[in-house]
């Protein structure tokens, strides 16, 4: 007996054939009747669709930006390596720092040196705007590496490309 996979798009596969679900179309009446008749058997599609794979992918990439936005960045602003806590308080505290910073104070913030030892460490005004403006490229980064795989996504969804959408990560 003849099987006629029903795919994502509503299409029916017999073998390399694709049958759109149109009534118009001969080869979608042929199925239907060979069904009807009992010479063939219909298996419905009952997976997601495209736009709730879709969906899902941009709910991954979402929450993925968001993991390296608040995960930490790299500053060379005291003259070597140093790593910044960057969760939404600390954003906020660096923002406050900057301010102050603007207004020539100096500021105590903490951050950890190559040995992942942390400390609040003396930060001059200039060398505070340079860890705002370190966090500001590293988000923004973050933001255009999530922006551009979103863009692939439309694409698959677009060209009705499962594997394509599947295969996209954020590494």
């Amino acid at each position: 007996m003849k099987q006629y996979h029903e795919d994502e798009f509503g299409h029916f596969n017999l073998g390399n054939m694709a049958i759109p679900a149109d009534l118009s179309n001969r080869h979608y009446q042929a199925m239907q009747t060979e069904a009807a008749a009992g010479r063939a058997e219909i298996l419905r599609y009952n997976g997601p669709t495209i736009s709730e794979l879709a969906s899902e992918k941009i709910h991954t990439l979402n929450a993925a930006c968001s993991a390296v936005i608040t995960g930490g960045f790299i500053s060379t602003a005291l003259g070597a390596n140093h790593r910044y806590s960057s969760t939404l308080d600390d954003q906020v505290n660096i923002a406050g720092n900057v301010q102050d910073a603007q207004l020539g104070e100096d500021n105590v913030h903490g951050c950890y040196d190559t040995s992942n030892v942390k400390d609040y460490r003396l930060h001059t005004p200039k060398q505070m705007i340079q860890v705002g403006r370190d966090l500001k490229v590293h988000k923004l980064a973050a933001l255009q590496k999530a922006n551009a795989l979103k863009v692939e996504v439309a694409t698959a969804v677009d060209a009705k490309d499962s594997p394509a959408l599947s295969a996209i990560n954020w590494t």
